[in-house]
């Protein structure tokens, strides 16, 4: 995933709004490898990388779930603690989306809010996956070196 100035900052603002909006602790656009997108939220001592990590296996373990049980996919997956909760996502193709919210709000007020941020997160996406069809996507430092000055410069262990 290539992601551009103009759509990470459309992706802070949605997230801004959906923290706002749904009264959260925390909101998190995680790719499916566990890497944060947009962190956002008042836990100075979450391990966000941890945090991203785990919810991505989860994500990921949850969707071998739903194909055992012959479903195509369990999207959304919700953990009720005692005092906090979470509410996980699956938005676009390739991202995650984890709310972390207290009793200041409730699963149906997030349950909506996220569904409204997840419409406008697909159209941030839709821009992205756009932007990075028309890119080259391999990075070749030695694309304009021929083999013998690659031998000349790394000798002959090379």
């Amino acid at each position: 995933m290539i992601l551009y100035e103009d759509e990470y900052k459309r992706l802070n603002e949605i997230c801004t709004r959906l923290l706002r909006e749904a009264a959260a602790s925390g909101v998190h656009l995680i790719d499916p490898n566990g890497q944060l997108v947009v962190s956002l939220g008042g836990y100075a001592q979450l391990d966000t990388t941890a945090f991203a990590s785990l919810v991505a296996g989860s994500v990921a373990a949850t969707s071998t779930l739903a194909r055992l049980l012959g479903e195509d996919d369990f999207p959304t997956h919700y953990h009720e603690g005692f005092r906090e909760h979470l509410y996980i996502a699956k938005v676009a193709e390739g991202l995650i989306l984890a709310v972390v919210f207290d009793e200041r709000s409730s699963l149906g007020l997030v349950r909506l809010r996220v569904r409204k941020a997840t419409k406008a997160i697909e159209a941030v996406y839709a821009t992205m996956l756009a932007k990075a069809g028309h890119q080259k996507r391999v990075f070749d430092p030695f694309a304009d070196t021929s083999d013998e000055e690659i031998e000349r410069f790394f000798g002959e262990n090379f």
